[in-house]
């Protein structure tokens, strides 16, 4: 028994110390290619608090040499150890290592030990700082687990680690990394990716998404492999999506997965509760219960896996099993436990909800009554705790049935309240919810085949029809043809060569400014002697080449021969050549045929689109240029070099005209833009729009055109399941959990049917909350 006040206090001083002393407090090291990092836990309860963390940048961990490695390992232990309460103390670490570090390549061959020329540096670590290692986790299986969580869905990817020099690239499918390649970056990251990727011999066909993990130039780096245009020899189905991590993902996957193995549920505050809240109970936690024991401990057996007994790794403390499964796994001396299921956080937002966007505002539900169940009540009423009767002032004159009637009374007005209550927030109070998103505009332009047999996802599909149009055409004709009279007269011509010379009827005499003259007679020229003082000559009939009045020349105008010298013959007119006169007309041409022609089958081809749109269902559309034309028929109202002023066409020509699905469109528009978007946002096609231009016909009934793409998304919110997330929460509360989805910038909140005295927060079924969103 406790005989006096300072008994009582002694005792309750142990007490309080025992409490003290059941704290634990450990340590994780993260050693990642181009990073060291601490982080300091708490464990109360089955609870872990993250009290501090530290990360020191380093241009490539696998070339630290241990002195190097133990530096910077201080430097980030000593942060977070400042954050323990004074006169507390920690040693039991949890070690995160790269891929590489650890023993084995692919899956099969993987060991679960740390290699050698590793491992002699971590001894070092804990040695000199008086760490006790009670495991390890690989930081990228943690990391493809974790998303994987995320997601609720196997992952299969190419993730990408970067260090200042090395480029690390891991393969994985469904969940397990089933390659790994690594190289020094040559050039640019780009091209040694490039040059991993025709390395990879474990698969045929890779992975269609590419996740950069955290880099402090991550965003730069996406944007260089979104616009990078990849070889033909690297076997992608399609275009792959880029995508980064958010930084801090990477420590996030680390922590769940060290809180996973240890049991724990992972409280992301700062600092641990405070010991003086009432409610909380700490009780000692043995390390044990962790899935580790202690270096001495002995009354647990070594646990098995796969049948083979754990190796015990020299010099450190811990134990590893022979072979680990893939995923955020902690190795330890007896193995691991089973995993509990890790909270779905998405790594695009900080809240996982993620659905689509509803179109308009939406409309209520039919109303349905709940009953609740009759055993649920009668449970409730079990629990409630009334006052006594005897507490209260004037009970001590109350004595039989009126007593007995202010209990009943009390308990009526309990029922009444809860009736109330329930039936307030089930079915009188309604909210609304108006969400305001931001949109994201994307604008992409790409040349598409349309085609009856498309080869792969960016190719549009098309069915042909057949449109025969009859119509007419006229034009102005362009054709010009000259008419007159040819200038005439007479030319003598002079021979200055020793032989005679004979001209034929034909010959070209050219006159001044080149105009051309023909001889309509024959014409003989005697030779002229040596010594002779006078040349021979000959008199001869010409005419004029073409019609004009510039043929008309005036007396003792000089003419030459066409093809012989002026030193060998030469002419001249005694008397005017005159006569010459030109008249220009209009005329049918050849070229205003043809022109005709093809203005005909464009304005056709016009008629036969607009025929085939009225054609296509709702969900089709006609190419806006026909695949092929065939003139049936044709008839012209004037004949070439006939003299008209204008001249028609009557026509019959056959159309080939290409349709295709809108949804294949859709496709090929949402494959464009979405390797630019957040997983959590989706594409709205009703604000989208798409343009196809510079429609081209190749042979055998296929175009080619330039698709203009501009793609809107917006945040996807699945209202049912927001509503149902919010049924009961405040208006503050739920107003924070909308505004954790990515993209959303406010929401206002609403209610009708709202009674005064009431406490405010959402209704208790979903269906009376009407989300609605604006852009």
């Amino acid at each position: 028994m406790v005989k006096s006040i300072d008994e009582y206090m002694q005792l309750l001083n142990r007490f309080l110390k025992k409490r003290e002393s059941q704290k634990n407090f450990f340590l994780s090291l993260l050693i990642k290619p181009d990073k060291i990092g601490a982080i300091l836990f708490e464990e109360i309860n089955s609870k872990l608090f993250i009290l501090s963390t530290n990360e020191v940048d380093v241009d490539d961990t696998s070339v630290l040499s241990g002195e190097e490695l133990l530096s910077i390992s201080d430097k980030a232990i000593s942060f977070v150890e400042s954050k323990l309460p004074e006169g507390s103390d920690v040693e039991k670490t949890i070690f995160s290592v790269p891929y590489y570090w650890v023993e084995g390549g692919l899956p099969a061959g993987r060991q679960g030990k740390i290699r050698q020329e590793y491992l002699e540096k971590l001894k070092k670590v804990c040695k000199d700082l008086g760490l006790v290692p009670v495991g390890y986790i690989v930081s990228i299986e943690a990391t493809v687990a974790f998303l994987q969580k995320s997601e609720g869905a196997p992952v299969s990817g190419i993730f990408i680690e970067l260090t200042k020099n090395k480029l690390l690239l891991y393969i994985v499918r469904a969940g397990k990394i089933i390659e790994e390649k690594q190289a020094d970056i040559e050039g640019n990251i780009i091209k040694t990716c490039e040059k991993l990727l025709q390395e990879v011999e474990s698969v045929d066909v890779l992975p269609s998404k590419i996740v950069i993990l955290d880099h402090k130039n991550a965003s730069h780096i996406q944007q260089e492999f979104i616009s990078h245009q990849w070889s033909k020899d690297i076997p992608f189905l399609h275009l792959p999506q880029v995508m980064m991590l958010e930084k801090g993902f990477e420590n996030e996957a680390i922590i769940n997965g060290v809180a996973t193995q240890m049991e724990l549920e992972v409280l992301h505050d700062v600092t641990a509760p405070k010991e003086e809240e009432e409610d909380l109970v700490l009780e000692h936690a043995d390390t044990q219960d962790f899935g580790f024991v202690k270096e001495d401990a002995k009354s647990k057996p070594e646990k098995k896996n796969d049948g083979e007994n754990d190796k015990e790794q020299s010099d450190t403390g811990t134990k590893t099993t022979e072979e680990v499964e893939r995923g955020p796994q902690l190795r330890s001396q007896l193995g691991k436990k089973d995993k509990e299921e890790e909270p779905n956080i998405s790594y695009f937002k900080e809240d996982n909800l993620e659905a689509d966007a509803n179109e308009g505002k939406p409309k209520l539900p039919p109303l349905k009554i709940e009953i609740p169940n009759a055993s649920a009540v009668v449970a409730l009423f079990q629990n409630l705790k009334f006052p006594k009767l005897n507490r209260f002032p004037f009970s001590q004159n109350l004595s039989g049935p009126l007593k007995y009637k202010l209990i009943l009374g009390l308990i009526g007005v309990i029922i009444l309240a809860f009736f109330v209550s329930f039936i307030y927030y089930s079915f009188v109070l309604k909210a609304e919810i108006k969400i305001m998103s931001d949109k994201k505009n994307i604008d992409v332009s790409q040349n598409v085949l349309f085609s009856q047999d498309p080869t792969d996802g960016t190719n549009i599909s098309i069915e042909i029809s057949e449109e025969t149009i009859t119509g007419s055409e006229n034009k102005n004709s362009t054709g010009k043809k000259e008419t007159g009279d040819a200038a005439r007269g007479e030319v003598t011509l002079y021979n200055k060569t020793e032989q005679k010379k004979t001209f034929p009827k034909g010959t070209v005499v050219i006159g001044p400014n080149d105009l051309e003259f023909e001889l309509t007679e024959e014409v003989n020229i005697a030779s002229t002697s040596p010594f002779s003082t006078s040349l021979t000559n000959a008199k001869g009939k010409i005419t004029a080449a073409n019609f004009g009045k510039e043929y008309n020349l005036a007396s003792n105008t000089n003419f030459t021969i066409k093809g012989f010298s002026s030193f060998q013959f030469i002419g001249k007119n005694s008397d005017s050549i005159t006569g010459g006169t030109k008249t220009e007309t209009t005329v049918v041409s050849s070229e205003d045929l043809d022109e005709l022609l093809a203005e005909a089958i464009e304005k056709l081809e016009k008629e036969a689109i607009s025929k085939a749109r009225e054609k296509v269902s709702a969900g089709e559309a006609v190419l806006s240029s026909a695949l092929s034309s065939e003139v049936v028929e044709r008839k012209y109202t004037k004949k070439e070099n006939e003299e008209a002023d204008s001249v028609g066409i009557s026509a019959k020509i056959k159309y080939s005209v290409g349709k295709y699905l809108k949804s294949d469109l859709d496709s090929v528009m949402e494959s464009l833009s979405n390797a630019e978007i957040p997983a959590t946002y989706k594409l709205r096609k009703e604000d989208s729009k798409v343009e196809i231009t510079n429609v081209k016909i190749d042979k055998d009934q296929k175009a080619t055109a330039s698709v203009k793409v501009n793609a809107v998304y917006a945040p996807q919110i699945e209202n049912e399941k927001l509503a149902e997330s919010l049924r009961g929460k405040t208006p503050s509360a739920a107003e924070n959990q909308i505004k954790r989805i990515r993209g959303v910038t406010d929401v206002v909140i609403t209610f009708r049917n709202r009674v005064p005295f009431m406490p405010l927060v959402l209704p208790r079924q979903g269906r009376n909350i009407l989300i609605g969103e604006e852009y």
